[in-house]
């Protein structure tokens, strides 16, 4: 156990002491409030981990889906399925987190350094997957031409966006790593001076890059979406009655894809502005006090795992009633198919066809492996 009494990470001002508590939690008035918190919050990242693995068991289990998308011509090796990427997404975040909440109350960091290392790896990974994400979302887009001449045909080239996306995905390593371990160098040395400023960059980097990526997620996921949304509308137009597997298949997806979406649009948005107003206030105003630096502790470490606790169990939850409904479904009697047979049978004139007499409607599968549940 090393208690980190360093000026960066114990700061005292009049007789009283206010922890930095992204590196340490001891030794400061809100110590007890602090560890109570980490401490209830080590047992919720092993659920929210354990409700990911769950959901992403049963897509590549039960429902057979490859966690990679099919290997097409427009396609290149980036190419898993958004879904799958958003699960493995929250079980690294919160596997991460555990390990690193569990160094920070067992005072296991030797050094600032390690402590920089440490409370920045979650995040990194948390951007490294996210920028597989936003890549994911572009192979899963169908090729084709909506009504308001928005042309969908033309893919980038796939080499080009694989190599986007493997340093996309590495960035945050060869960024945000520097950073924190001179941050941390300095920190231990003392010099808390450039070491502020080295702070200050790292927290900027983090919140322009939290910006650039919110706005290209949502120009690539509003051009999905109009996708999804355009071929529900044909298949409408289409079918004689509203009952139809791949429509519904096609609306279920649309709300299973839109809730995680909306969580990780909620959880960049508070995180960037979080780290832009910590990159200039944290350390000379916000730590001296009390419940500006509560506020923080909460955004920091309750805001995002309550997200994801919520997308998790809204997934689950919907998965549980699509097996429910499927096991109903297959209990009742197919009364449809046996009175197909018996007018077939009962007609012998050309007026009378199967019940399947309504057009066909072919999505291009292939092209269309949206990432549906």
């Amino acid at each position: 156990m090393v208690r980190l009494n360093q000026s960066f990470a114990r700061t005292c001002k009049e007789d009283m002491c206010f922890c930095d508590f992204r590196i340490n939690i001891y030794g400061c008035q809100n110590e007890k409030l602090f560890y109570i918190s980490i401490s209830t919050l080590i047992p919720i990242y092993i659920i929210i981990s354990t409700l990911a693995l769950t959901n992403l068991y049963y897509l590549i289990k039960v429902k057979r889906q490859d966690f990679f998308l099919p290997k097409l011509r427009e396609r290149g090796l980036l190419r898993p399925r958004p879904l799958h990427t958003f699960h493995v997404l929250v079980i690294l975040n919160t596997l991460s987190q555990t390990i690193h909440n569990s160094l920070l109350l067992s005072e296991s960091y030797a050094n600032i350094t390690l402590a920089e290392l440490g409370h920045s790896f979650p995040y990194a990974l948390l951007g490294s997957f996210a920028a597989i994400l936003a890549i994911s979302f572009v192979y899963s887009t169908p090729s084709i031409e909506i009504e308001d001449n928005i042309d969908l045909n033309s893919l980038p080239n796939k080499k080009l966006l694989d190599v986007i996306g493997f340093t996309l995905a590495v960035q945050p390593f060869w960024t945000w790593f520097p950073l924190s371990i001179l941050t941390g160098i300095h920190a231990d040395l003392d010099d808390t001076t450039f070491a502020s400023k080295l702070f200050t960059a790292q927290y900027s980097a983090w919140a322009i890059w939290c910006c650039l990526y919110l706005f290209s997620l949502c120009f690539i996921w509003r051009r999905l979406d109009s996708v999804i949304k355009y071929q529900i509308k044909e298949l409408k137009n289409r079918l004689r009655n509203g009952s139809d597997n791949e429509l519904e298949r096609l609306e279920r997806g649309r709300r299973n894809i839109c809730f995680p979406m909306s969580c990780i649009i909620s959880g960049i948005m508070i995180q960037g502005v979080t780290f832009g107003f910590i990159s200039f206030y944290y350390r000379e105003t916000i730590i001296f006090k009390f419940k500006f630096g509560i506020i923080y502790f909460i955004v920091w470490y309750c805001a995002y795992p309550t997200i994801e606790l919520l997308a998790e169990c809204v997934l689950l939850y919907n998965t549980i009633s699509l097996h429910k409904n499927y096991m109903c479904q297959s209990t009742l009697p197919s009364h449809r198919s046996a009175e197909s047979d018996l007018t077939i049978k009962d007609s012998n004139n050309d007026n009378v066809t199967s019940l399947d007499q309504q057009p066909s409607i072919q999505l291009d599968r292939q092209k269309s492996d949206m990432p549906l549940v």
